[in-house]
Formats: structure tokens, sequence, C-alpha cells
């Protein structure tokens, strides 16, 4: 049996996973988080330890977290990478300077979780990822709005397309293996 990762680099797209504390880029980028958290614009402890970071192909895994071949974690980050292949540095700048847009890309992710796990089709799941997005420097009001949206799109089956494609594979791959 394959694991998820090895048949998404198969059929769907290739990714990296790269384990972060051995990245010099994301050194650089924790410092930049750190004087963002002391401007008041952040608030994200722990880069290091505690987050994911997608980069086009590339995930960036915390150390502190042991590699989870199917976890809502990589789910997650697989959503990033198609988000990035579909729309290219249109994607990196917006997810930069757009905090809208930022607020709809992760929400997207959420949503391929709500797709591959039914369960967390409910108001309660909506609720608990409003607050860890408050972190991000997005207001909780903006983050509650889109996650109901994206939450209305998967009960009513109609997904957006990364959400859907991270989905399906997942499907393929545990009727397959």
């Amino acid at each position: 049996m394959i694991s998820f990762r090895t048949y998404f680099n198969l059929h769907v797209r290739k990714v990296r996973i790269i384990v972060k504390s051995k990245s010099p880029l994301m050194k650089i980028i924790a410092g930049i988080l750190w004087l963002s958290n002391k401007l008041g614009i952040t608030n994200i402890q722990d880069f290091m330890g505690n987050y994911a970071t997608t980069i086009h192909d590339r995930i960036y895994w915390p150390s502190s977290d042991p590699y989870m071949d199917d976890s809502p974690r990589l789910f997650h980050e697989l959503t990033h990478v198609l988000e990035w292949h579909y729309r290219g540095v249109k994607y990196d700048l917006e997810y930069i300077f757009s905090r809208s847009k930022r607020t709809y890309y992760e929400t997207v992710c959420v949503q391929t979780n709500m797709l591959i796990n039914p369960k967390l089709q409910s108001q309660a799941y909506v609720a608990s990822c409003t607050n860890q997005f408050a972190n991000y420097g997005i207001p909780k009001s903006m983050v509650r709005k889109e996650l109901n949206n994206r939450l209305i799109e998967a009960v009513e089956k109609r997904p957006q397309a990364e959400s859907s494609l991270v989905a399906a594979a997942y499907r393929d791959w545990k009727m397959n293996s």
C-alpha cells in the first residue's frame, strides 16, 4: 500500500515535505514573524514548532509534529499547494497582502477537511476554526462569514475546486489501498 502523499504525488501534483527546522528560509520567515508579532500585526506563536507552511509545491512541516500521512494538517497544506498551482504568483501576493483573500484561501483548506470528514460539516467546527484564525490577524467576523460560506458549499455539494480535488484524491486512495 502506498501512502496518501505518494498517491497525491502520482495522481494529482508532486509535493515535497521538508522538516521546517532544517530550512534556512523558514528561519528567516520566523524572524519576520517575530517582528510582526512585536508590532501587533500577527500573533503567531512558535511558528517553527506549531505551524506547517506551504510555499508553492513545498510543505515545510513543523519538527514538533510527527508526520501523519492522512492528517487534517496534511489535507490543509495540500489544498494550499493546489491554490498556488492554479493561481501562481497571484496567489502568493494575495495571500500575503490581502486579508480577505488570505481568509478565503484558509477557509477553502478548512472546507477540504469538511469534505474528507463530513462530521465536521457543523457550526461547532466553524466556531472552533474561527478562533484559530484570529492569530493570522484576520477579524473573527470575516473568518466566520467565509467559513459559513465554505460550510454551505460543502453541505450543498458544490465545494471549491481545490477542496474537491484533494478530497476526491483521498477517497480514491482509500478505495484503492
